[in-house]
């Protein structure tokens, strides 16, 4: 079993929200860097053009804002017969390493009046939509994490397929955290150059972990003088409420009216679909390996 927990819960008004929960045998700085770095989504994120067609385009880093805090531009290929979405927000940080021994990423939409030096790009031929949740990443030792995640996320779609619900919450989720979690373990070259050159950002991180135990897995022992807040750093006692806000009562699956665990494929395999898979398991697809083929006719 890959340890990976996906659940799904439809809201009023289209809302869909989705929710992970995995645990990595990974450091804390190298699950930083792989959601850092978002123009190097595109080299984990899964890109499918069978059964269903779907998977990032791009994504750009539209802004540094802090180094806790970007804006980026996310493009998404839609299954047919939906054109391609698109997405513009911002990336947070908080640390609470300190006190929580933990960092949270809060997600949000961007709108161009909350930042007027920064122009935002149109959606031209995609159609805009929300994204709102966040990352919680638990420290639980130096080679330990776990992560909840949970996104709040508007489709702009009256009514979504059941094969298509099915489809992003049982296969596209769970094997993104899949293949999420091998990266963080076994990161790229470019990963860990980018982690060599920007100190700003990964030797004060690594710093910050340091400080706060993070890096040995020694219980954090808060300093309650210490009032000055670090850069990023919530204040201590912020309510965690991205996402530690949802609970497990009313997740469902797109087949049945229980909490349903979706379990897929051992890490070392691309492809999901399997013989003997349960029947409310919907065909799954393989990630493409040659992405530039999934530009071709009809995409978008």
């Amino acid at each position: 079993k890959s340890g990976i927990t996906v659940r799904h819960r439809a809201e009023p008004g289209g809302l869909q929200r989705i929710r992970l929960d995995f645990e990595m045998d990974t450091s804390l700085l190298n699950a930083a860097a792989v959601m850092n770095e978002a123009d190097l989504w595109h080299t984990w994120v899964p890109l499918y053009r069978f059964p269903i067609r779907g998977g990032i385009r791009n994504c750009v880093k539209l802004a540094q804002l802090t180094r806790a805090s970007q804006l980026l531009h996310l493009q998404v290929i839609a299954p047919y017969p939906f054109t391609g979405r698109d997405w513009v927000g911002q990336w947070h940080a908080c640390d609470q390493l300190e006190h929580q021994k933990m960092i949270t990423v809060v997600v949000d939409d961007a709108l161009q009046s909350d930042f007027p030096d920064h122009p935002l790009p149109a959606a031209n031929d995609h159609v805009r939509v929300s994204v709102k949740g966040g990352i919680r990443v638990l420290v639980n030792s130096s080679s330990h994490c776990t992560l909840r995640v949970q996104w709040d996320i508007d489709p702009v779609v009256p009514v979504l397929p059941d094969v298509i619900v099915s489809f992003v919450t049982q296969t596209y989720a769970h094997l993104g955290a899949v293949q999420f979690r091998d990266m963080v373990k076994n990161l790229s070259a470019e990963h860990q150059e980018r982690m060599r050159s920007d100190p700003h950002v990964y030797g004060f991180f690594e710093e910050r972990m340091r400080q706060a135990g993070a890096l040995s897995g020694l219980p954090v022992q808060p300093d309650a003088a210490d009032a000055d807040q670090k850069e990023g750093q919530a204040p201590s006692g912020t309510p965690d409420d991205h996402p530690e806000e949802a609970d497990d009562e009313g997740y469902v699956s797109a087949h049945s009216d229980d909490l349903v665990e979706h379990v897929a494929v051992p890490e070392e395999r691309a492809a999901v679909p399997e013989a003997d898979a349960p029947p409310s398991e919907p065909p799954a697809g393989r990630p493409d390996e040659a992405r530039a083929a999934a530009e071709g006719p009809g995409g978008g």
